[in-house]
């Protein structure tokens, strides 16, 4: 799988802007014996068991209930939870209760479905395959929670043999692995107005040169950063001068400065010792995130907590009547099944189901992103950085913010996200809602 960065670029000439999509390519862990999850999981450093959160809490389950396989919700928001012992329910549901918090269980309980494979083998048996990943043309590795069993991508499926083979070699038995074909993944590049206060999904530009070519992506969300206290927002590492790493891109929105990066972790290997989860020759993270802080700390504070909101789904004009978002709350995670919304600077609102947790995804380039999400939904070039939240309560305006979109497939049918777990343990707490949160 080649995965690129879509940018647009942007030409002004007697006072008319063109702009048109280009594609500039961007810039494993060992078989061994099999490590004990439990040890395995308590050895990890805070930030990386952190980041990775949505597999440890379902391993958290794991560990209390025994036979636990995972979990997933449907729209109506029934709970769908495989064990291996059906007599173990109530069990389950105060696990899940006192894990994922209160609420997370529906008033009618959940809905129990019989798992083959217990989370703690899912874990341990995809972990192991993290260096398939290193093989050109494999693209997603992930634990389907609500299949119970593990996934693998490939661009070509002529590829599975070569694949299975290395199964075999790791101690991953063939019948958990479901093989897909993957569409390639890309990382994305009107909501094109200048607006005041600028607000999530909004067109930034940046990397401007003296002919006038610049580079465009989405603002992801207005926040303030609990740390140092600036007011600024969240889009795509990609959407830098240079992927990781601060270099203090300054951006533009409507043709005028508003901030300039100032954090951006850089991209880190496990030849670096610093995150054993990467593959062997690539570099690594858990999100494709940079802040950037606002020239003037004034539109953080009239801004923080608001999404674009165009006039529905496939539309890019900001609606008249009810012209934005508002999020109130904020998920670390999100469940396979879970209806997602994004708004993109080219290809506007749109909706659809989360169909991945927590996958391990490879690009092009040297670079993999870990434990991120995908949602079969549209996204087109230049959406980068768009935020990904979810309805809440339509008729209070109340939204929950998920990530920020960095990825799309070549058909433009699905794209990848970053989860807020991810973004706030790489970044640094923030505060993300209209108020509080």
């Amino acid at each position: 799988m080649t995965l690129k960065m879509h940018r647009r670029w942007l030409v002004i000439c007697s006072g008319v802007i063109g702009l048109w999509v280009v594609t500039p390519a961007l810039a494993q862990r060992g078989s061994g014996a099999p490590e004990d999850p439990h040890a395995a999981a308590q050895a990890r450093s805070a930030e990386e068991r952190g980041a990775a959160l949505l597999d440890d809490l379902f391993l958290e389950v794991a560990w209390q209930v025994q036979g636990f396989g995972g979990m997933y919700t449907d729209e109506s928001g029934a709970l769908f939870v495989y064990l291996k012992d059906a007599s173990r329910k109530a069990n389950a549901e105060r696990v899940i209760e006192a894990v994922f918090g209160t609420g997370r269980v529906p008033l009618s309980g959940i809905q129990v479905l019989h798992g083959r494979y217990g989370f703690e083998e899912l874990r341990d048996w995809h972990e192991r395959l993290i260096d398939v990943l290193a093989i050109d043309g494999v693209s997603i590795t992930d634990i389907d929670e609500a299949n119970n069993r593990l996934t693998v991508g490939l661009e070509r499926m002529e590829l599975r043999a070569a694949v299975e083979d290395e199964l075999a070699r790791l101690g991953v038995p063939l019948e958990a692995v479901h093989f897909e074909k993957a569409e390639r993944i890309k990382f994305a590049s009107s909501l094109q107005d200048k607006i005041r206060p600028p607000v999530g999904g909004i067109e930034i530009v940046f990397n401007c040169n003296a002919a006038g070519l610049c580079n465009g992506c989405t603002l992801g969300f207005n926040v303030a950063r609990i740390l140092s206290g600036n007011y600024g927002f969240v889009t795509n590492s990609h959407c830098t001068i240079q992927q990781g790493g601060v270099e203090s891109t300054i951006y533009t929105q409507g043709w005028e400065r508003i901030g300039v990066e100032t954090a951006d972790p850089t991209y880190r290997t496990r030849e670096g010792k610093f995150l054993t989860s990467c593959p062997a020759g690539r570099r690594c993270r858990f999100s494709d995130s940079a802040f950037v802080r606002f020239d003037d700390q004034s539109l953080g504070t009239a801004s923080r907590g608001y999404i674009a909101r165009t006039t529905g789904i496939g539309s890019i004009e900001i609606s008249a009547s009810n012209p934005r978002f508002r999020i109130t709350s904020e998920a670390s995670t999100p469940l396979s099944g879970t209806t997602l919304n994004k708004i993109g600077a080219t290809s506007g609102w749109s909706q659809g189901p989360v169909v991945m947790t927590c996958a391990n995804v490879t690009t092009g380039t040297d670079i993999t992103l870990l434990c991120q999400d995908k949602v079969a939904a549209k996204v087109a070039g230049g959406d980068s950085g768009s935020p990904v939240f979810r309805t809440i309560n339509s008729a209070t305006n109340d939204y929950q913010l998920h990530g920020i979109l960095w990825g799309e497939t070549d058909n433009f049918s699905a794209f990848w996200f970053s989860n807020m777990s991810n973004i706030q343990t790489e970044l640094g707490s923030m505060l993300t809602c209209s108020s509080g949160c």
